[in-house]
């Protein structure tokens, strides 16, 4: 259930960590390293938040991308004229994840299975490296490894339809060189690492081919080998959607947006050999994206069909997981999806959200709490429904 074309009648109202599916320090991806120089750009500066617009005004799809720019405290705005490019394909959901210096940016395409490749220019203007590669496997989510050598690709299909981790060399270029099969798995939603291990969501993985599992630890050296597994909803009945790691590589999240099941979220916790089931949070409608705080064990998640966002964090009876609606500005949101987050700087813990005609800005607190910080509404029609997103880190 994931965000569907809706008729806009009206205006809208307008120190780096393990992140979502991002590998985290020391991934273990050199094998395909060229060897660039990525070192991350300053802390404080112009960052930009590119967004897929992946509908023209008839509601035909587009394969369209808009530059934002992002000031160093925070303010996000279209630029003068708007700074648009044209990939080979559309992207109505899903993250966009950048290299380390923020220069080179990666786009799954809902349709057809390549990915788009571009780069950003010191002044936002960007350039398209690739308008489609197409590789091993066909991309439902792809992250970028802490050094920026390697891109992850996660083939959502079946094992028997080709589903499992794939990779592709990130070249000094920009450019991709395809790697192939890195671990099969049945139905994988994401990936992340935790130091050298990674953590991959999955029905099952490599030759763990059991039902009951859906978090994994595997080494994924020259042979990829399965280290542990655990539990992450109590049953089997989900449809995983979204995957995200706590920054301190401790708490996964994984959302569970099955149509004909409860949507909700489940919490396992993790170590470097074993996965414990800890909770599952139900009535959040279609989870449609996923972040967490640099500051604690906390994160969001949107409900995307039931326009909600909600924070979940242990200040429950006895510490346990709860789960409770964010107050946000203008009323509730309009169908709340993919989010993107930085973690260093002054904008340390702000996470933005693409929604229905806007793009809201929240932030994580050092006191454990979410504060709205508004949106940036696009305007009516249906050109101006934002699709994937990411930025710059």
């Amino acid at each position: 259930m994931r965000r569907a074309l809706v008729l806009v009648a009206l205006a809208a109202c307008g120190d780096d960590g393990a992140l979502s599916v991002d590998g985290g320090p020391g991934d273990g991806s050199g094998d395909g390293s060229p060897g660039c120089d990525r070192a991350p750009a300053a802390a404080d500066r112009t960052r930009y938040v590119v967004v897929a617009r992946p509908y023209d005004a008839s509601g035909t799809g587009a394969n369209v991308y808009e530059v934002l720019s992002l000031s160093a405290d925070g303010t996000l705005a279209q630029m003068t004229p708007a700074t648009l490019f044209t990939l080979g394909g559309r992207a109505s959901f899903g993250t966009i994840p950048f290299t380390p210096d923020g220069k080179v940016g990666f786009v799954a395409f809902n349709e057809g299975g390549k990915i788009g490749v571009f780069s950003i220019a010191a002044d936002g203007t960007p350039t398209v490296i690739d308008p489609g590669f197409d590789g091993a496997g066909y991309p439902a989510a792809i992250s970028v490894s802490s050094d920026g050598d390697t891109l992850y690709i996660v083939d959502r299909n079946t094992r028997n339809n080709g589903g499992g981790i794939y990779a592709a060399t990130i070249q000094c270029d920009g450019t991709l060189t395809d790697r192939g099969l890195v671990t099969a798995a049945r139905s994988p939603v994401g990936i992340a690492f935790r130091s050298s291990t990674a953590v991959i969501g999955a029905r099952d993985l490599l030759d763990h081919e059991v039902l009951g599992d859906e978090v994994h630890l595997a080494s994924l050296g020259a042979t990829a080998t399965r280290i542990a597994g655990g539990d992450a909803f109590g049953d089997d009945d989900q449809v995983m959607s979204q995957f995200a790691l706590s920054a301190d590589a401790s708490t996964v999240f994984i959302g569970d947006g099955n149509a004909a099941g409860v949507n909700r979220v489940g919490i396992a916790t993790i170590t470097d050999s074993t996965v414990a089931f800890a909770a599952t949070l139900t009535d959040i409608v279609d989870p449609g994206g996923i972040a967490v705080s640099p500051f604690g064990n906390v994160a969001i998640v949107s409900a995307a069909q039931g326009n909600r966002i909600f924070q979940l964090d242990k200040t429950g009876a006895n510490n346990t997981w709860r789960k409770v609606e964010v107050t946000t500005t203008g009323g509730n949101p309009q169908i709340p999806a993919d989010m993107v987050s930085l973690d260093r700087g002054m904008l340390r813990g702000h996470v933005w959200i693409s929604e229905n005609t806007s793009v809201r800005h929240v932030r994580f607190t050092q006191a454990g709490t979410v504060e709205d910080l508004g949106s940036l509404a696009f305007g009516a029609g249906l050109q101006n429904i934002p699709g994937a997103i990411g930025v710059t880190p």
